[in-house]
């Protein structure tokens, strides 16, 4: 499927010591369980493939691909800063918040352009929208092609 990733055969083994040495860090400040960890670690994850995804969605000729990416990530941009700030944003979920985030830009990029492919958005090449009608009337219309496809 076109997966391999050059230069990152450390990559694994990097991310398994960055989370054990958060472990560590936080089990020796505030012996917290190593929960806490993963969970920022997955949610991280998902932040930055949905970010990565909108972005990506931002230059694509299809709005309802936008609008999905857009509703997705703002949503788990809201769920990751809500359990970092109930952990007073503490110093030592750093680094898996860190991993997590670098993980999920490598992985979301790869997702994204999966996701282009099976729905057919191709980079968008236009002016600036002038007429946002025309803008309103494609969302529309890419809505019930959606709507069509999942049943």
């Amino acid at each position: 499927m076109g997966w391999k990733i050059t230069g990152y055969k450390y990559f694994i083994p990097a991310l398994l010591l960055s989370i054990l040495a958060s472990d560590l860090i936080i089990t020796y400040y505030s012996e917290a369980p190593l929960r806490p960890l993963l969970i920022i670690v997955g949610l991280a994850v998902f932040q930055n493939i949905s970010f990565s995804m909108v972005s990506r969605s931002r230059n694509r000729d299809n709005l309802m691909y936008h609008l999905i990416a857009s509703a997705g990530s703002n949503t788990i941009w809201f769920l990751t800063f809500r359990e970092l700030v109930t952990r007073d944003m503490n110093f030592a979920l750093l680094i898996p918040y860190m991993v997590g985030t670098m993980s999920g830009s490598l992985l979301g990029v790869k997702v994204s352009m999966w996701i282009e492919r099976k729905i057919g958005a191709h980079a968008d090449d236009r002016s600036p929208v002038k007429d946002i009608q025309k803008d309103l009337n494609t969302l529309r219309k890419e809505f019930v092609e959606f709507k069509n496809r999942i049943g």
